[in-house]
């Protein structure tokens, strides 16, 4: 079973390249870095999937307060997404009552 961690309090010019080399010893596989849509901004969060737990929990372990650009990292285990109800807006349309 996979496990994803929150990774939080990057730097705006945080890259994709500086997370794989920071978990690479970990082995996620796959790591998503949350922009921007407009401006292709670091929102300065991201998330890093690890195939095993064991490989979670070391990263998590390993790289809790790391500095990273000058930001003292936060991680902790990513919580599932919200579940949308029936009076949810989406794509412009109301959907309730």
């Amino acid at each position: 079973m996979s496990v994803t961690l929150y990774i939080g309090n990057l730097t705006a010019d945080t890259s994709q390249q500086d997370l794989q080399a920071l978990l690479a010893p970990h082995q996620p596989t796959r790591i998503r870095l949350i922009k921007d849509p407009k401006t292709q901004v670091s929102r300065g969060y991201a998330f890093a999937t690890f195939k095993h737990a064991e490989g979670a929990m070391q990263a998590l372990k390993a790289c809790q307060g790391m500095s990273l650009k000058g930001h003292n990292l936060r991680l902790s285990p990513a919580r599932p997404p919200k579940q949308t109800t029936s009076t949810t807006r989406r794509r412009g349309q109301f959907k309730g009552w």
